[in-house]
């Protein structure tokens, strides 16, 4: 990232780059949307991945739907 910014002419990049940084991890601590988002998704990934039928269940839909199996 350093480099690119860089690349574009733009001469204090690292101070860019932590103050970027910073903004991301402040809206990831106290987005609670996000959160639940996150914990959504973490439980909908749990259930795919450790039990077998809804491991089957998920490859039979992406394979009726053409969804390349990524996993």
């Amino acid at each position: 990232m350093v480099s690119v910014l860089l690349q574009g002419g733009m001469s204090h990049a690292p101070c860019m780059v932590h103050v970027f940084n910073l903004v991301v991890k402040h809206f990831l601590k106290y987005s609670t949307h996000l959160q639940d988002i996150l914990k959504m998704a973490r439980k909908l990934c749990m259930h795919f991945s450790h039990l077998y039928t809804g491991k089957h269940t998920l490859l039979e839909l992406q394979w009726q739907k053409g969804i390349p199996n990524i996993g």
